[in-house]
């Protein structure tokens, strides 16, 4: 189906579900109207409600965390996060990724697509949640996504706009109790355009029922109250029929953010909407009654766009363990992969294993399994978010376990997790293989058995939302490699990594192999394994650059911010980014974006030319350079 046919299709349905939803609004008193926009905490497996008519049978949308699997609830599955599923550049793989999800949370309401950050800057915590930094492979995946999640819920797409990095990004009273603003991103129209707002288009035109706001500011306005973004861009320009949802907390005003094109608050909106503040402002002209209607509308007909008297419940199993070996990358094969039989393996590093503990609370589970002081997002109130924000690092690693998912309130709630060494172990029972192993964290510079047919060591790269990660080195696992590297001749690596990090032992000439395997989800050592021992081959592709040092990225390398008392930066200097920011600069990455190596080898040889017309050249045939479309390569 082509995009022309896709956007008409989706363009049906929604005039028909406004429709309905007019029907619908036309019956409700001003307070019903007014309480369908007012969010509501829940504990019933939703992050938050919309408000309800029961008098018209309206129940209200659900809204749930859940980009990478729905959170906080159980007998779901933990699905490849964003960063992984973009390493696949499989479009198919992510439509199901957003048509098993949503079958999971169908009859429900809404779940959470990211199309954003998009990977501006290298550190930015929740870089892992999107698919990859270029806007054009943002907007494939994410449409992907949202076309199979709108079948059975409402495609929550988030965070609009300019969402590039943690800190600052609440408001925050300082010890003269002088109010910081947040972040304030500034960015010209031209950029605007080409980089942020392109992945939102498309999500839009593959029929998106709701969009986030985000919490910082864009041109001197915070996102969930600007009129140029939710009513130029957003409504009028892309013809958004659906409703826009503020970030958790991060609804500022009254009616003023009403009028600019909030229509839903989250998870409330004490003060500022509550207790009739929205139907007092209609009544003294203040706020348009046929804005309030409007609001109320978006919510209802997003109700109605999904048809949830046919949602799909389908097993989602082989697709999820398919996108979890196809979010693989080798970037590096001296010939030691695919693994032949082998009598001795040696382990090492400390994400081969599970954590300890899987804990009952989401936020206890991403902070404490993974070495971090535990936030839980949905208890903390807003002033202590923002200071804590500003102040915590996260170590560079987790090294209480193998990383499958990032942190914060994008993480999922895995039924079971396969890790790397439960998948070795039961490869080995099957093989007859030995295994030694040596999964102890304080142990930097651990024995090796010179008898080994390899060494592989497990190592992370951890990052969360509310932060910004402190580098894209991690020195203390970088020597554990080196120092295994140091006795092993054939020292292979695995990094389970939340964002791109720096790879200096690459040049080691013991280092033969090294698997970049993001974040796989529950599937993460079998999936692993199939990859190892060439069940399966590699065809995973880098959505991102590796440099060869930090230090390549220059000022985005880390957020950029003019002044702590009014933070703020260009993000329109430089307008690049990533590989186009390398290509720019003429630098030479380590490894580039689209790069991955598979174990299939192929050669040409007496390659013949001849002309249109039949003649032979006069001279030696040219030389020749074989394109072949990434798609055939699957």
């Amino acid at each position: 189906m082509t995009a022309d046919h896709i956007w008409a299709d989706v363009k049906q349905r929604w005039d028909t579900a406004i429709a309905r939803a007019d029907e619908l609004i036309q019956q409700m008193t001003l307070e019903e109207v007014a309480n369908v926009t007012l969010g509501q905490s829940d504990t019933m497996g939703c992050s938050g409600l919309t408000g309800s008519v029961s008098r018209l049978e309206f129940s209200g949308i659900c809204l749930a965390d859940g980009p990478a699997g729905v959170r906080g609830t159980t007998f779901v599955n933990a699905y490849p996060a964003g960063i992984h599923a973009a390493a696949s550049f499989n479009r198919q793989l992510v439509y199901e990724r957003g048509l098993y999800m949503g079958g999971e949370f169908r009859n429900k309401g809404a779940l959470s697509v990211c199309v954003g950050p998009i990977g501006r800057v290298a550190t930015g915590g929740r870089n892992w949640e999107s698919f990859g930094a270029d806007p054009y492979l943002q907007g494939q995946l994410g449409s992907q996504m949202v076309s199979g999640m709108q079948l059975s819920v409402t495609a929550d797409v988030k965070h609009f706009l300019g969402n590039e990095q943690e800190l600052f990004r609440n408001p925050v009273t300082n010890d003269a109790n002088a109010t910081i603003p947040a972040f304030d991103g500034i960015i010209t129209d031209h950029d605007i355009h080409v980089l942020y707002l392109w992945p939102f288009e498309d999500a839009v035109h593959a029929g998106a029922g709701s969009v986030m706001g985000a919490y910082q500011q864009v041109n001197g306005e915070y996102s969930c109250e600007s009129g140029d973004l939710l009513n130029d861009l957003l409504k009028d320009e892309l013809n958004f029929p659906g409703f826009v949802v503020s970030d958790w907390g991060a609804q500022y005003t009254g009616w003023p953010s009403a009028a600019s094109g909030l229509d839903v608050a989250m998870p409330d909106s004490i003060g500022k909407w509550d207790g009739g503040i929205l139907e007092m402002a209609v009544r003294n002209g203040t706020l348009p009654e046929s804005r309030l209607r409007d609001m109320g509308r978006r919510v209802v007909a997003s109700w109605f766009y999904v048809n949830f008297d046919n949602a799909r419940d389908p097993a989602a199993k082989a697709s999820i363990y398919q996108a979890a070996r196809e979010g693989h990358v080798l970037v590096k094969n001296d010939g030691a992969l695919p693994l032949k039989t082998a009598k001795l393996l040696n382990l090492f590093g400390y994400d081969a294993t599970l954590p300890p503990a899987l804990m009952p609370s989401p936020s206890d589970f991403n902070g404490r399994n993974f070495g971090t002081s535990a936030l839980d997002l949905e208890q903390s109130d807003e002033e202590l978010l923002g200071m804590l924000f500003q102040q915590i690092r996260y170590p560079q690693s987790a090294t209480l376990g193998n990383l499958w998912v990032g942190g914060g309130s994008e993480g999922n709630s895995p039924p079971y997790v396969s890790t790397p060494y439960s998948a070795l172990a039961a490869k080995a029972e099957m093989e007859g293989t030995i295994l030694e192993w040596n999964f102890n964290t304080s142990v930097t510079n651990p024995s090796v058995n010179a008898e080994t047919d390899a060494c592989l060591v497990f190592i992370n790269d951890y990052a969360s939302e509310g932060n910004d990660r402190k580098g894209i080195a991690d020195p203390a696992s970088d020597e554990l490699v080196m120092n295994v590297a140091a006795n092993c001749s054939n020292t292979i690596v695995i990094i389970h990594n939340a964002g791109q990090r720096t790879l200096d032992f690459a040049d080691h000439p013991n280092v033969t192999s090294i698997m970049m395997g993001h974040l796989p989800g529950q599937d993460s050592g079998r999936a692993l394994v199939s990859l190892l021992f060439g069940e399966t081959s590699p065809t995973g592709r880098l959505p991102y650059t590796i440099p060869y040092k930090a230090e390549d990225f220059g000022s985005l390398l880390y957020p950029g911010i003019t002044s702590e008392a009014a933070p703020s930066a260009n993000l329109s200097d430089p307008s690049e980014f990533d590989y186009k920011f390398f290509q720019s600069k003429a630098l030479g990455p380590r490894y580039a974006f689209g790069y991955g190596l598979t174990y299939s080898s192929f050669s040409y040889s007496d390659v013949s030319v001849s002309w249109k017309d039949g003649s032979a050249p006069a001279s030696a045939p040219p030389d020749v350079d074989v394109l072949v479309p990434p798609e055939q390569l699957k």
